[in-house]
Parts: C-alpha cells; sequence; structure tokens
C-alpha cells in the first residue's frame, strides 16, 4: 500500500464530515428561503422546517457516534444505526413534504 492511501475508517470520518455539513446547510438555507420569500406559517411548511432539522441533527448524532467512539459497542451501535435510520426516514419524509409545498397535496396522482 502507498502512503496515500487512507483507511477505511479516515474516509468515513471525512464522508460523515461532509454529510453533517450538507444536512445543516440545507436546513439552515430552508429556514433562510422561506423567511426571504414571506411564505405563510402552513402547517405543512412547519412540518418539512422541522423534519429538515431533526433529520440534520439525526445526522449529527450518527457521524459523532462513529467518529468519537472508535471502540465498537452494542450501545454504539444500536444508537448508530437508530439515529442513522431516523435521518434517513426524516429526510424522506422532507422531501415529501417539500414536493407538497411545490406542486401541490395531490403530486403523486398521474
Amino acid at each position: 500500500m502507498s502512503s496515500m492511501t487512507m483507511s477505511r475508517s479516515s474516509l468515513w470520518g471525512i464522508d460523515s464530515r461532509v454529510i453533517v455539513y450538507s444536512a445543516i446547510g440545507a436546513a439552515l438555507a430552508g429556514w433562510h428561503l422561506a423567511a426571504t420569500i414571506g411564505l405563510d406559517g402552513s402547517s405543512v411548511l412547519e412540518w418539512h422546517r422541522w423534519a429538515g432539522t431533526g433529520a440534520a441533527g439525526m445526522a449529527t448524532v450518527a457521524a459523532l457516534v462513529t467518529v468519537r467512539w472508535r471502540k465498537a459497542s452494542t450501545a454504539r451501535t444500536l444508537i448508530y444505526r437508530i439515529t442513522l435510520f431516523g435521518a434517513a426516514a426524516l429526510m424522506a419524509a422532507t422531501g415529501h413534504l417539500g414536493g407538497v409545498l411545490v406542486w401541490g397535496a395531490d403530486f403523486l396522482r398521474p
């Protein structure tokens, strides 16, 4: 192996930082956009905002679990899996709610 090869754990540390920075940036940009264009405080918008914020928070926790805790344990693995799955579920819900905001409630119908 060359000296330029990175270990799997160090690559995940870089990737997790990019994921966290992207998630936090997207959440902040969404809050800023909603405030800038003067959207009304509809319930769909509020759910969209908080689901996105929750997804960013859970992605941050999942990344911290992998970066800060080097020794594997059952509890840490469980925390990681729950927060990663939760972040993915919230991201899917946020995307759906974003579609409702942009295209209307029946955007999935043919």
